[in-house]
């Protein structure tokens, strides 16, 4: 779906007033087992996180009940990811074990500082992973070089990671994401019919401008959860479909009144 990614910014929209949760822990290397500082822990569509001290510590506060995907990150080691449950009472997740990335050295390519392929990738990767709408235009990556893209000939396929967080400033929306991109897949072989997947998780930092802009922001935040498939499904599921402005029409298959009967078609073929 092109859109998405902008419609993901509004994933953690605020709807309702709860009981808000905190939650520590502490961050420890799997080698050694001493703590692993300034790591990055935080909730996956959310903005909500922290850095680990020098004690390998981490304390996540304003967490509202539900179901979470908890995430730390850190260069040198593997990506640590926790389903977690939350009710109404402080959680305590003890030491988390961080395992060392292994590294695969491939061939070495040697090519020009200004790579033609690298540019058209580029472009493919953004129409795609950022979309082309207003909102999409304000969006740009700060370091883009931090992108490893691979483009197979053969089949069409461009695919892409990232080895740390991409950095995106939303200008239209108001916000500054980190996004760890773990997998990226464009099948370009036919461009009449592409097709595009993504995975990874995202970290969102509200921007701070002046009252004016922090205004326009949450306005247009406001507009654009207003029409997004998760405002309907909140809708739904809390009976308020026609009190938040959509219709629900029932879909039904009829026969046609004008089709002739099988025997008829039957003694024509």
């Amino acid at each position: 779906m092109r859109n998405f990614f902008v419609l993901l910014l509004l994933f953690f929209f605020p709807f309702v007033v709860l009981s808000q949760v905190r939650i520590t822990g502490r961050v420890i290397g799997q080698t050694d087992t001493r703590p692993v500082a300034d790591a990055s822990v935080f909730i996956s569509n959310a903005t909500i996180g922290d850095k680990t001290g020098t004690d390998g510590k981490f304390t996540l506060t304003g967490v509202k009940p539900g179901k979470y995907e908890l995430v730390i990150s850190i260069v040198g080691f593997d990506k640590y990811t926790q389903v977690i449950n939350v009710e109404h009472a402080d959680i305590n997740l003890l030491d988390i074990t961080l395992f060392p990335r292994t590294i695969g050295l491939s061939g070495v390519v040697v090519k020009p500082k200004k790579d033609p392929e690298r540019n058209r990738n580029y472009e493919w990767f953004k129409e795609e992973f950022l979309g082309k709408s207003d909102i999409a235009r304000d969006c740009k990556i700060l370091n883009p070089e931090l992108l490893d893209m691979s483009y197979d000939g053969q089949t069409g396929v461009l695919t892409a990671s990232s080895a740390d967080f991409l950095i995106i400033e939303n200008k239209a929306l108001g916000y500054r994401l980190k996004y760890l991109l773990q997998d990226f897949r464009l099948n370009n072989y036919d461009e009449n019919n592409r097709s595009f997947s993504y995975s990874g998780s995202v970290f969102f930092e509200p921007l701070h401008g002046t009252a004016q802009e922090e205004s326009q922001w949450q306005q247009k935040r406001q507009e654009v959860y207003a029409n997004s498939p998760l405002h309907f499904l909140r809708a739904a599921l809390n009976n308020r479909i026609a009190e938040e402005g959509f219709r629900v029409l029932r879909y039904a298959i009829t026969m046609n009144p004008d089709r002739p009967s099988d025997r008829l078609i039957n003694e024509k073929i």
